[in-house]
């Protein structure tokens, strides 16, 4: 059975998103607040933003930037954000973003996907990773936010530089079905404490949602307009009724335009269906429900975290001849990363030594918390597939030998902060006992 949202919904294919933004903006009355930082309070007006973004958009073409280019953002978010980000999608580029704290071996991994070639950063970004960027022949032109020594343009020049008629100014022209407008990388909002419920993926937009029907616990809400949805049988792609748990599948107009080089059939079926990758279902209101993931990336309070990232970290170091990572299960956290790594023959190697290699170039949250098992061969299937639930298994048959030493010690740092600043202090303090007694009675010394 296939579950269709409001199917009156039109996009036409030609559409211009910078063009319809703009159009958009300059029908807001202009003295009306656009942004605001919630930390600092400082505001942006509708003016402001628009004169904004069309003075840097004519001031990055006269620089270069052309349709079809990719620009980066570096940095955390800032008050001009968004206007920047427009200010790219005028120009016909593309943009996308990396925060503060990728780490080094992510950034890489990413900058060779993308290729960008201008690149917008913060001062904290360009400290941490000046050395990694300047080795990219493909960035031919770094932009500062703020002012950065040894970086000669910045944001506030080339907008300075610029005096456009808002009214006037016409983004460049680009073909809406084809064109590039945002690369996105999977993410989920960690620092969020409650939103609306829904079901989103970077790959096609908020599919579900709460928005569409009245609120339903435990549902993630009705099929998005211009939506078609199906939940498929795992095993046979049959289509599923009602209250049958099978994979999610999506086809409409919100659909990305793909994955880079990764062919279509790896993530669309023989009907041009998204394969989501989520187990779930609907009900006989056609109310969707999520159960569980597909597919094998780690969950870390809220962030996803890629398991083949980490394992071609660790396969660059000497002494590793092969690798598999998993999300080892953890209280409080949801899931930690943890290597199974097989030594080159007569290598010599500590699993610490072999944490700090990664830990030196990630961020927190992908270092190897569940730590480190050695073995003689990782399980693979007639492809050449890391079967992550045989590795799962063997960590399961094997949890009485590893030590728990550095795991809980990580989950109890995890534990002591929850309920700050959203919980009693006393209720915090009995949350706090009560995980650490559980990981106690878990991790015996």
């Amino acid at each position: 059975m296939y579950i269709y949202g409001d199917q009156n919904f039109n996009m036409p294919n030609h559409l211009n998103f910078g063009k319809y933004m703009l159009d958009h903006l300059r029908a807001v009355k202009s003295d009306n607040v656009c942004l605001e930082n919630g930390l600092t309070y400082d505001k942006l007006t509708y003016k402001e933003a628009n004169q904004y973004a069309v003075n840097l958009a004519v001031a990055l073409l006269k620089l270069g930037v052309r349709r079809g280019d990719v620009v980066a953002f570096g940095s955390d978010d800032f008050l001009n954000y968004i206007p920047t980000a427009l200010a790219v999608v005028f120009t016909g580029a593309a943009y996308t973003t990396f925060e503060d704290n990728i780490g080094k071996a992510v950034l890489k991994h990413k900058l060779n996907l993308v290729k960008p070639k201008y690149f917008i950063c913060s001062l904290p970004f360009w400290e941490s990773y000046n050395d990694l960027l300047k080795s990219y022949d493909c960035i031919e032109t770094f932009i500062a936010i703020d002012d950065i020594p040894n970086i000669k343009l910045s944001l506030k020049t080339l907008v300075a530089s610029e005096d456009v008629d808002v009214d006037t100014f016409e983004p460049v022209t680009v073909e809406g079905k084809t064109d590039t407008a945002l690369i996105l990388y999977s993410s989920d909002f960690q620092k969020l404490k409650s939103v609306i419920q829904g079901y989103g993926l970077c790959e096609c937009g908020e599919p579900m949602s709460e928005l569409w029907g009245e609120y339903k616990p435990g549902s993630v809400g009705l099929a998005s307009p211009g939506i078609i949805a199906k939940v498929v049988d795992i095993k046979t792609r049959a289509i599923l009724g009602p209250n049958q748990p099978g994979e999610i599948c999506i086809k409409g107009p919100s659909i990305m335009k793909g994955y880079i080089d990764i062919e279509r059939t790896n993530y669309l079926d023989e009907e041009g269906f998204y394969l989501s990758g989520d187990l779930g279902y609907y009900d006989e209101e056609k109310y969707f429900y999520l159960i569980d993931r597909l597919t094998d990336v780690i969950n870390y309070r809220g962030v996803k975290i890629s398991p083949v990232q980490v394992e071609n970290i660790l396969l660059e170091h000497p002494a590793v001849l092969d690798v598999g990572v998993i999300g080892r299960p953890v209280p409080v956290v949801e899931e930690v990363p943890m290597a199974f790594v097989v030594k080159k023959p007569g290598a010599d190697v500590s699993e610490d030594e072999l944490k700090k290699f990664v830990s030196d170039q990630v961020t927190a949250y992908m270092e190897l918390q569940g730590g480190i098992m050695f073995i003689a061969k990782i399980p693979r299937n007639s492809r050449g597939k890391t079967l992550r639930r045989k590795l799962k298994e063997i960590l399961n048959e094997n949890l009485h030998l590893m030590s728990p030493t550095t795991w809980r010690r990580s989950v109890e740092r995890e534990a002591g902060s929850i309920g700050l600043g959203w919980e009693e202090p006393e209720e915090a303090a009995q949350d706090r006992a009560k995980w650490k007694n559980l990981l106690r009675a878990l991790c015996p010394q």
